[in-house]
């Protein structure tokens, strides 16, 4: 299994991703304590059904993150990620060893297609590919499949991000830089590699945005069970209203009007000033 783990604000990761979950049909939803699954999507045809298969999840407090779509033609999820700057694409996919070249040459599709909607795109994986001129961890030298992955990420504009290698092959005592992060703004992202699950290490990516909030709002709370409603109309009907005006404009008359409304009130009626913060709920959900 091959774990990335993308962090945005916090210690602890926002967003899981997985490959080779080896889920199939008979697997239920498996429950990661403080985490919702976002997407998953199994193997489910020919002979290694039930091997692969990939899943997201996201912290139980981080609501910024929908799933969009799952490719037709690879192991890939598409999700929107939305932050401060606007939505990203963010991508898991898993790539067997023996995929069909179909796999890599559809990204090229989906992700020219999906990037109206977005500002930048985040793909991350388990790719199984070799090309020692772009990667330098291959313990096969350069590939095929290496070398149109690497032209494809030249046309979309796609920066592999990850530097140290990521999966030990015991057999050979070679290291492969497997576990990818393709990326078309380097600037507000970090890579590093963490000790292994299974037999990959753990991608951790961080990003420098934040996700889209609503600041805190003061307001004043009223508690109009306890308010003197007699002593306030009394007020405000002795108050002239003629002589407080004056000659003022209009927008000023509103203002010493308003004003002096409010500045009774808080006389006869109980108040208090509180600060909220808008809560949404999850971003698929709205």
């Amino acid at each position: 299994m091959a774990l990335l783990s993308v962090f945005l604000e916090n210690e602890a990761p926002e967003i899981l991703m997985l490959q080779e979950t080896w889920w199939d049909d008979s697997v239920s939803d498996v429950p990661i304590p403080g985490y919702e699954l976002v997407c998953r999507r199994d193997r489910s045809e020919g002979p290694k059904k039930g091997y692969g298969g990939i899943a997201i999840y996201r912290k139980a407090s981080f609501n910024a993150i929908a799933h969009l779509e799952d490719s037709k033609s690879a192991e890939r999820s598409w999700c929107t990620l939305l932050t401060d700057i606007g939505p990203f694409l963010l991508g898991n996919w898993y790539r067997p060893r023996d995929a069909d070249p179909s796999a890599i040459a559809s990204l090229q599709h989906e992700v020219q297609r999906l990037m109206a909607d977005h500002v930048g795109v985040c793909i991350c994986g388990d790719l199984n590919v070799h090309q020692r001129s772009w990667l330098r961890f291959s313990s096969e030298g350069d590939t095929q499949a290496g070398g149109q992955l690497q032209d494809v990420c030249i046309d979309l504009g796609l920066t592999q991000c990850v530097r140290e290698p990521t999966r030990f092959n015991r057999a050979t005592g070679v290291d492969n830089l497997l576990d990818l992060v393709l990326m078309d703004c380097t600037s507000v992202i970090s890579t590093k590699v963490l000790p292994e699950i299974a037999d990959h290490r753990v991608v951790k990516v961080s990003f420098q945005i934040s996700t889209a909030s609503t600041p805190p709002i003061d307001r004043w709370v009223w508690d109009f069970k306890k308010a003197d409603w007699k002593g306030l109309c009394r007020d405000l009907a002795v108050t002239d209203w003629n002589k407080m005006i004056g000659n003022n404009s209009v927008d000023e008359a509103v203002r010493i009007f308003t004003d002096h409304v409010l500045n009774t009130a808080q006389t006869y009626i109980r108040y208090n000033k509180t600060t909220t913060v808008q809560e949404y709920p999850p971003l698929d959900q709205r």
